[in-house]
This record gives structure tokens, sequence and C-alpha cells, in this order.
């Protein structure tokens, strides 16, 4: 929890309980941040606050600990930590990008490249190249520090966990629960959506991780 609070994850929850003084709260995650939805979830219920639902799209803590054992390049790990971080703010081809990525062996290369993507696809916002760079080394900052979390209590109730078809290889690794059953109270109930992990929640499967969202809410 301290590397994540270091990141900025405290303000985070004082924004969204600014936002919404009272649950109950319906939390869902993706990918890297399957990790913080689930530590604001169980930091939620240590304040007494309802969580109505925690949803995590082929994520999990456990996710972010393997993510990194798997990568054994430097350059590999660079170009698909800047793909994770293009896929916050534009529709990519992960993996098109990625191969584009690794043909530039330097950081500084790679984060010139995913620059220019950035500002080329969001010319009315147009950040200046230095906030772009902060902004990718803030995100490292975070992908390390989430590799390293690991809970501090159990989430009290049930977590939907939902994966793509065609899971990773580093996925195929962990149980099938990702180990969620060994840090929730819960049953973890798994719902399987068509794709790859890095667009199965893109076109028609988003319309089903939506549907699957919606469900949770309408239940809790």
């Amino acid at each position: 929890m301290e590397e994540l609070s270091r990141l900025g994850f405290c303000r985070a929850l004082i924004r969204l309980v600014e936002v919404q003084p009272q649950g109950p709260y319906h939390i869902v995650g993706y990918s890297f941040g399957a990790t913080v939805a689930f530590e604001m979830a169980v930091q939620l219920q240590g304040a007494g606050a309802l969580v109505g639902s925690l949803v995590l799209l082929d994520g999990a803590p456990r996710y972010m600990g393997r993510h990194y054992s798997h990568y054994t390049d430097a350059n590999e790990e660079e170009a698909s930590l800047f793909c994770a971080f293009l896929m916050q703010y534009l529709d990519i081809d992960f993996l098109k990008v990625k191969r584009q990525m690794v043909q530039y062996p330097t950081w500084e290369a790679k984060q010139e490249v995913a620059t220019d993507l950035l500002l080329a696809a969001i010319p009315d916002v147009c950040p200046s190249r230095e906030d772009v760079a902060l902004a990718t080394s803030a995100f490292y900052d975070f992908l390390k520090a989430g590799s390293r979390y690991a809970p501090t209590a159990k989430f009290l109730g049930d977590v939907t966990l939902v994966k793509p078809s065609k899971p990773r290889k580093m996925a195929m690794q962990l149980p099938p629960d990702y180990g969620l059953s060994e840090c929730c109270e819960g049953k973890v109930h798994i719902h399987v959506v068509e794709g790859l992990h890095e667009n199965f929640i893109l076109g028609k499967g988003a319309l089903e991780c939506a549907d699957l969202v919606a469900q949770q809410v309408g239940t809790a």
C-alpha cells in the first residue's frame, strides 16, 4: 500500500468520496488498474463504506507481479509499457504498435515515438512533449510499484473477473481465478469474453463487459 500511496492512490480515493460521499460503491478496474480497484474496495470497506460490487477486467493483485516476472527482455518490457500507456488515451492496435516500439532500443527513442502518436491523435488537446514525458515516467513508476503490491486485507464479498478468451502466456501461469480466491471472502465469478487482453474490451466485447458490469450494479 505504501508504494501505491506514494503515487497518488490516496488522493484518488479521497476524490472518489468527494464525488460520492456515500455508498454503495461499484468499483471496476482493467488490467493493471484492477490492482488499484481492489485496494480501493478494501480501503472503503475498512472505513465502513458499502461496496456494492467489484469487477476486475483481466487483472488482479497477482497479475502485475506475474507481468514483471514474465519479461526477461528490457526492450520488450518498455515497448509493452508504452503501448499500455497509449491505450489509456487512444484506440490502438497493441500488437502492431508494440512491434513498432521494439525497433527503438532506448527508452528515450520509444518515448519520442509514443509522444508523436499521442500528439497526432489528439491535436485539440495539445499537451506539451514535456507533459507526455512526465506522464509516461509516472505511469512506469505506478506499474513498478503495483508489481510489488500485496493485499493487506481481504475483500468482503464476491468478485467478478472478466477474462479474454485468448489469455496472455503470463496469465496462463496463474490459477483460473488469478489467485483472487486467496484475497476475498466471497466467491469469484469468472466470465470469458472473446478476444485478447488488449482488445476484448473494445467493439462487441465492450458491450459484453458493460452488460456484465450493469448486471453487478443491478443485483448489488
